[in-house]
């Protein structure tokens, strides 16, 4: 399809993406009414900033309690690198 392999037009057939700035409560305000109906929240924003935010797993799961809470590091959640910001 117009440049894409079959393999990735196949493998990400009806799903969809969004772009929020979490810094504009506008945007806060979209992803609060995306996770009344979510399944999974992932995020790989650098290590502590979804927590100051309130996108914890401890932060959201009183609200969404069947919600599940992927955190991405580049580095882990310990050891010398965890505080580094992953490209």
């Amino acid at each position: 399809m117009r440049g894409q392999s079959s393999h990735f037009v196949w493998t990400n057939r009806s799903k969809e993406s969004l772009t929020l700035d979490l810094k504009n409560p506008d945007a806060m305000a979209v992803l609060s009414s995306l996770l009344q109906s979510a399944d999974v929240l992932v995020q790989n924003l650098a290590p502590g900033a979804a927590a100051r935010m309130g996108l914890s797993f401890e932060a959201l799961s009183p609200k969404h309690p069947k919600l599940i809470v992927c955190d991405i590091s580049g580095y882990g959640e310990d050891g010398p690198y965890r505080d580094k910001k992953s490209l």
